[in-house]
């Protein structure tokens, strides 16, 4: 397994990283902000990719942690809403924390 890290960009055309296509492959994404559906492009590139991780989305969490010092992990509603944030730039409304929640709820109780 190798790591690979840099701009949705760089990992996807710098051909420094071309002698791992065919090696299981966990990618860190370093943009600023969260890259939608990054995935496809990047299977096409590295079939064998098992991890991928976006710092943007890890700064988000650091920075909702940081609000709140000695507040222990967040919650999967907080993680929803840190989520829906960092992707739309506005709080969830209530109505889509509610079906949020609903729908977890839902899973959970059909999950073995």
């Amino acid at each position: 397994m190798v790591r690979v890290s840099g701009s949705f960009d760089e990992v996807l055309s710098d051909p420094r990283y071309d002698r791992y296509s065919g090696d299981y492959v966990e990618a860190t994404l370093s943009d600023a902000t969260a890259v939608l559906n990054p995935m496809d492009a990047l299977r096409r590139r590295f079939p064998f990719i098992m991890s991928l991780r976006q710092a943007a989305f890890e700064r988000a969490a650091d920075e909702a942690s940081a609000r709140e010092p000695g507040r222990p992990a967040a919650s999967l509603a907080d993680d929803f809403a840190a989520f829906h944030r960092e992707m739309t730039g506005s709080d969830p409304d209530d109505a889509t924390a509610a079906l949020f929640a609903e729908l977890y709820e839902e899973a959970r109780r059909e999950a073995p």
